[in-house]
């Protein structure tokens, strides 16, 4: 975690700009899952009819990833890896038990 947050960082310090580092990094991950889903042929197993059943807060799971990796692009420069990573385990900590109860 603390790697990805000091990279990701540096690159939004590099490119002035947190929503760039998040393209880039959502992209490359994009790209490295369907090779691993096309190597592997698990996309034949994929069934998107299942997901017209699922209810719709699931699809906030790509905005928060979406919303992590910017703020982390955008608040290392800023306050320090360190930071970033502490305030990020604390507000997991605070969020699952929140979501637990």
């Amino acid at each position: 975690m603390s790697t990805q947050v000091a990279i990701n960082g540096f690159l939004g310090k590099q490119l002035h700009s947190s929503i760039h580092v998040a393209f880039i990094s959502f992209s490359i991950g994009t790209f490295l899952v369907l090779v691993v889903v096309l190597s592997e042929k698990s996309y034949r197993k994929l069934q998107l009819s299942i997901l017209k059943q699922a209810p719709k807060y699931v699809y906030l799971a790509g905005f928060f990833g979406a919303s992590y990796v910017f703020s982390n692009a955008y608040l290392a420069p800023l306050i320090g890896t360190g930071a970033v990573v502490t305030l990020s385990l604390v507000g997991q900590i605070i969020s699952s038990l929140v979501i637990d109860q």
